[in-house]
């Protein structure tokens, strides 16, 4: 069992004896994330955190395999390919280019191209735990700026299979703000797909806010199992499709509601 980020970083914070604020002011991070951080709050994957961690790293005086053992504890992509985690009989998969690993515990995932399956004459990109007791959950994924998606509403889709999924799996998409505020999110958590399922075209719908300054998606396994990927494609629909946006204020009723119980 692997210790959480919260544990280690306390542990090589008092062994350099700085205080939290300290080792923030060094590090160029808010003393209000470290002092979260120390408190048991993981740190949200954004596309500088692997940076922010280095950085924290250099702070805390740590040697390589410290770096790495923080960054898996954290989720980043750069701990995947630690070497307690290879597995011989496992086939190596290439990333796609413009892709990368990530999620809470992506080096318990083989992430990349198929190339023994291809979709319609495409290539397939393919997530598949790599023990019968995978951890967490990894996510084939990218991120970029809202470019011409900014102030529309935007349908991501992807065409999924599955093969015995223990836990669940999903398309993802995520609207980004300043200050790496999460705006808008869907991950079909509440639509997973189980299980062993055929090819077949799963979306997501959000809408892309004018103060947004980013976007990240992917596809995510949690659990053992497989899931392939084909045919990503993103297109600025009509107000007359419905979001299926997470956070959105929708979900929450206008008043109280069955309070007794009778349906």
């Amino acid at each position: 069992m692997h210790p959480t980020f919260a544990v280690l970083l306390k542990r090589f914070c008092a062994r350099v004896g700085l205080s939290v604020s300290r080792v923030a002011t060094q590090a160029g991070l808010p003393k209000q994330t470290l002092f979260n951080w120390c408190s048991g709050t993981k740190p949200r994957w954004h596309p500088r955190l692997p940076k922010d961690l280095e950085r924290l790293s250099r702070a805390l005086g740590l040697g390589e395999k410290e770096l790495d053992e923080m960054l898996l504890a954290a989720g980043c992509i750069c701990a995947v390919d630690t070497p307690a985690f290879e597995e011989t009989n496992m086939e190596t998969l290439t990333l796609p280019r413009g892709w990368f690993r990530a999620g809470s515990h992506p080096a318990q995932y083989d992430m990349g191209i198929d190339p023994a399956i291809q979709h319609q004459g495409r290539r397939v990109a393919l997530i598949r735990s790599r023990t019968t007791t995978a951890d967490g959950f990894g996510t084939l994924m990218q991120s970029c700026r809202p470019g011409a998606f900014l102030d529309h509403r935007v349908r991501l889709t992807a065409t999924l299979r599955t093969e015995d999924i223990g836990e669940w799996a999903g398309l993802w998409f995520r609207i980004d703000g300043p200050d790496d505020e999460s705006l808008n999110f869907d991950n079909m958590q509440d639509r997973a797909l189980k299980g062993t399922n055929g090819w077949a075209d799963h979306s997501v719908v959000l809408d892309v806010d004018k103060k947004a300054v980013g976007i990240a998606f992917g596809v995510l396994l949690s659990g053992t199992g497989k899931v392939w990927i084909a045919n990503f494609r993103m297109e600025q629909v009509g107000l007359d499709v419905p979001s299926t946006n997470l956070k959105c204020e929708r979900l929450v009723p206008e008043a109280p509601v069955n309070l007794d119980f009778a349906a």
